[in-house]
């Protein structure tokens, strides 16, 4: 499948993406078109099944993958919220991207 565009990413290495609220909808939409351009895209919800349920759909061709955070992600909960900060600086040491797609 050909790239979306003929953009490129500002950074060296392909970027680390953060979608709240992409277990479906137009977060999901946007992290699958993210990961057909090279980008690792991680899908939250509050609920993490249907976040990991999110990431194992096809998303295309291209280079970039789309996982989920283990524990879910509730943006009105700042526990949660820095649990899923401290996973995140664990497995991938940043985040390039982030989108705020989450209904409080």
């Amino acid at each position: 499948m050909p790239a979306d565009n003929d953009a490129a990413w500002p950074w060296k290495d392909s970027p680390v993406c953060l979608i709240t609220g992409s277990a479906r909808g137009l977060g999901r939409g946007v992290a699958a078109a993210l990961a057909r351009r090279g980008a690792t895209v991680l899908l939250s919800a509050r609920d993490p099944a249907k976040a990991a349920a999110a990431a194992a759909l096809p998303s295309g061709e291209g280079a970039g993958e789309l996982r989920s955070l283990p524990d879910g992600l509730d943006v009105t909960d700042a526990a949660s919220i820095n649990a899923a900060a401290t996973a995140i600086q664990r497995s991938y040491g940043r985040v390039d991207v982030l989108i705020n797609n989450a209904a409080a």
